[in-house]
């Protein structure tokens, strides 16, 4: 008899854990049927972007394997206590809490950020002095690359309280200011002659605006200037494109005699 009940209790788990594999299985394949055929196919008919369409991939995919997860509780019948577990749990439940705080905030963050679109996959972002473009959203980081090819992973609750540039809105032109510091008695509208030939020759300077020559100060042994341009932040890199412009401004101003002075100071002696 004794032996009968271990078998009948062995049949059934390994019935139960049979039907956890089928679960899964089934759960798995529904995500990527619906994720990789009826969702593409979706996408391309209304024309989503690809932010959008790795958004509605996410939620559908959090969707189904929570389904699965809750069914899975009820084959081993945990449902009732689970529920008790976590009513009664008191002091753990808070010490829980306290732990899986930033997890939390992380998930809401994601979500927020996938509903709110601050930015989209593509983007050139600025987040806390760190420039990067946008390649991955998630539920819990988002991911940039930056312009000297790393991958930088940030927590999304960390994005939702920092102050976020997009470089990319509402287009994908971005001014670059390269700074220029010239002598007092510089012939300023020749400078700005030289300054604006010069960037209009550049390759991925836009006509549209046109580059231009911007004062900035009068320092003391100098007086100071911007020479500003635009590009096409996605097409250009914004650092390669600032280093070239600035080597070749400043053969343009070395060439017609325009000087970059030194800070100097004059010292009097009384009488």
């Amino acid at each position: 008899m004794r032996l009968k009940m271990v078998s009948e209790s062995t049949l059934a788990i390994s019935s139960s854990i049979i039907r956890v594999i089928v679960v899964v299985i089934i759960a798995y394949s529904i995500k990527k049927l619906l994720t990789d055929t009826i969702v593409n196919n979706f996408a391309r008919s209304v024309k989503l972007t690809e932010h959008d369409l790795a958004s509605l991939k996410k939620i559908f995919a959090v969707i189904i394997y929570l389904a699965a997860f809750v069914y899975i509780l009820s084959i081993f019948q945990l449902q009732a206590p689970l529920l008790a577990l976590l009513s009664g749990a008191g002091f753990a439940g808070i010490v829980v809490g306290f732990a899986a705080k930033d997890v939390i905030a992380n998930f809401i963050g994601g979500i927020i950020l996938l509903m709110d679109r601050p930015f989209k996959i593509g983007d050139v972002i600025e987040i806390d002095n760190l420039v990067g473009k946008v390649s991955d959203i998630s539920v819990r980081t988002t991911v940039l690359m930056t312009a000297d090819g790393e991958y930088v992973t940030i927590p999304n609750a960390n994005i939702m309280v920092s102050v976020i540039k997009n470089r990319s809105a509402p287009d994908a032109k971005y001014r670059i200011r390269v700074p220029i510091s010239v002598d007092y008695k510089t012939d300023i509208t020749k400078l700005n002659k030289v300054v604006v030939n010069t960037l209009s020759k550049l390759d991925y300077a836009l006509e549209t605006p046109s580059p231009e020559l911007i004062f900035r100060s009068f320092g003391s042994s100098s007086i100071d200037f911007d020479a500003a341009f635009w590009i096409d932040i996605v097409k250009s890199s914004f650092i390669n494109a600032k280093g070239d412009a600035a080597q070749k401004l400043k053969a343009a101003l070395d060439k017609a005699g325009i000087k970059m002075p030194y800070p100097h100071v004059e010292i009097v002696k009384g009488k």
